[in-house]
């Protein structure tokens, strides 16, 4: 018998001694078994070094968060996180770090970026107190943010209720859609949306600079009802889209825009051979593009005009009597008018 053979022949007897022997079977079943526990326990342990590391990330953003340090140190990355987890910052407290002598704050914590570029769902909100369901992105309510300044943050569609807000700066910050609530006496205002927004506050010594206050609802007014007109924010370089004026009230009393002293109000001519602008461009709020056949406009602010002038344009968002416009021309855009050729003046 040649060498390869002789090999050949102890292989199978070796296999065939392994498969019938009950040792050797016993052997083998308990290698599987201790296999499959060593498997499960290095799953075991990933699950708890991610669990960990979870709680860690957590644990870490509560401490960054809450530590009294001002400036631009990631504050928003860490409110994402927690965000992230579905952790809520309700009562939160963020004071300044540093006052000065005239009581001011020396050392502002920075807020940048809040929101901007992380996609969150929409989801139902509900609330202790809440009469209807929200759908919004998320709530915040009952935090300190006094003194802070927040900028290229997005807050739409988000209820942010019973904030202590005063002294704090809002620039390129975007509330659409949003409910806002609480204090926010001196608080400056540069460049935000407020566009489509429920805002109920006292905004004593409030500054509105360059800011949207299209469609929004805003209701002024201290716990005790004395607020005057004098203490009105001041909007007068604040502006709306014509057809969607903002409404207004001080301790419940409705104020006419006028008395607002707007910086100046905008409107729009759609481009030439626009066919197919059903309505007004702005009643859903959302400034969103209108297609215009192959391409999109973007109504933009050609040419400011006066509050005078947007109230005979559109009657019906202030308030003007449905008698004074013809049956159908009623509740009707100054375009859907214009592209009937209707020539009824003001309505």
């Amino acid at each position: 018998m040649g060498l390869g053979k002789w090999a050949h022949k102890a292989a199978l007897d070796v296999d065939r001694f392994i498969e019938t022997n009950p040792f050797c079977r016993l052997l083998g079943i308990f290698g599987a078994i201790i296999g499959v526990g060593a498997a499960c326990f290095a799953f075991y342990h990933i699950i708890i070094d991610l669990s960990d590391r979870h709680d860690e990330r957590i644990i870490r953003s509560w401490d960054h968060l809450l530590k009294p340090i001002g400036g631009n140190t990631g504050k928003a990355e860490a409110i994402e996180i927690l965000f992230g987890y579905g952790i809520s910052i309700d009562n939160i407290e963020m004071p300044c770090p540093a006052i000065d002598d005239d009581e001011s704050c020396k050392w502002p914590v920075i807020i940048e970026g809040l929101f901007e570029e992380k996609e969150l769902p929409l989801k139902e909100l509900h609330r202790d107190g809440w009469q209807d369901t929200i759908i919004g992105y998320g709530v915040i309510a009952g935090a300190n943010f006094s003194n802070v300044h927040f900028k290229n943050t997005d807050f739409n569609q988000w209820v942010l209720e019973r904030l202590q807000a005063d002294n704090t700066t809002w620039r390129n910050v975007s509330f659409q859609g949003a409910y806002v609530d609480g204090s926010f006496e001196n608080a400056f205002f540069e460049a935000t949306d407020f566009g489509g927004a429920l805002v109920s506050a006292e905004m004593t010594g409030a500054q509105f600079l360059l800011s949207n206050i299209s469609g929004a609802l805003i209701a002024l007014g201290d716990e005790a009802g004395e607020s005057q007109l004098s203490e009105l924010p001041d909007f007068s370089m604040s502006w709306f889209w014509a057809d969607q004026p903002p409404n207004l009230t001080l301790n419940g009393m409705r104020i006419d825009v006028d008395e607002l002293n707007v910086g100046f109000v905008c409107d729009f001519d759609p481009p030439a051979g626009f066919t197919n602008l059903q309505t007004s461009p702005l009643d859903n709020l959302t400034l969103a593009s209108i297609e215009a056949g192959s391409g999109a406009w973007v109504p933009e602010c050609n040419a400011p005009i006066s509050v005078a002038e947007a109230k005979q344009r559109y009657p019906l968002r202030y308030g003007a009597s449905q008698h004074e416009c013809s049956e159908g021309d009623q509740d009707r855009s100054r375009w859907d008018r214009e592209k009937e050729g209707s020539k009824i003046e003001g309505c």
